[in-house]
């Protein structure tokens, strides 16, 4: 098929190729088979290979491209961020260890499991859990500290009172996010249901980091280190 008028592109022309209804990777390897294929027969023809489904996949691939570089840079701003406002590098690397990169290991894992793709909107699950599970992680911990304050309790009791006080507000707050983005699981859009699922699954474990691996790895730290000397010995 010549591209516009005969006249106007004399050195030019199309070739479709109609294929099935694929998507992700396959498209990748449709693209490289085609492109191989058109240099090994148009040596010396300059050939280009373009389509919706070319153009879908390059767009995926580029805004996913930077997602490992984003998600390290964001981590990191935020470790140090917390640990200035905090004055500890260790009560820092502990929100968001645990909270944090916990849920996002388990939001990958998850959408793994689920078959639920990278793309533009599920690329920024990784910041959502960030920015939600270290602030619901930070109400936990900063009551369990005054609690060790305060009242002089031992990190257990401190613990389990910080919980108690804190998982009515912030279970609250999640499950409103939760909810809220979670409607969209129901669209008919692919791209729109998946990052309900996605941010769903994102507010879910950061409540389960928040409440389970936050308060063992704060009562591991109070046990094994001195992170918490300095508050228990001034009561």
């Amino acid at each position: 098929m010549p591209v516009g008028s005969r006249e106007d592109t004399p050195d030019r022309f199309v070739i479709q190729l109609f294929v099935d209804d694929i998507e992700g990777e396959e498209v990748r390897h449709l693209i490289d088979d085609t492109e191989a294929t058109a240099d090994r027969h148009l040596v010396t023809e300059r050939t280009a290979v373009t389509g919706k489904p070319v153009v879908n996949r390059n767009v995926i691939e580029n805004v996913t491209s930077g997602r490992d570089p984003m998600t390290v840079l964001s981590f990191g701003l935020a470790t140090v961020f917390l640990a200035l406002a905090l004055r500890s590098v260790r009560e820092s690397v502990l929100l968001v260890v645990s909270v944090a990169i916990s849920a996002v290991m388990l939001i990958s894992i998850a959408m793994y499991l689920l078959g639920i793709p990278w793309n533009p909107l599920t690329v920024a699950t990784g910041s959502i859990a960030l920015g939600a599970g270290i602030t619901y992680g930070i109400h936990v911990h900063e009551r369990f500290k005054e609690e060790l304050f305060e009242r002089g309790s031992t990190p257990v009791v401190a613990m389990r009172e910080a919980m108690v006080r804190k998982s009515r507000p912030v279970i609250g707050s999640g499950a409103t996010t939760l909810f809220g983005f979670g409607a969209l699981g129901i669209s008919q859009f692919p791209v729109l249901a998946n990052f309900g699922i996605a941010v769903a699954l994102a507010m879910t474990f950061a409540l389960v980091t928040a409440f389970v691996f936050l308060p063992a790895s704060a009562l591991l730290l109070a046990r094994w280190t001195n992170t918490y000397d300095i508050v228990v010995d001034s009561t």
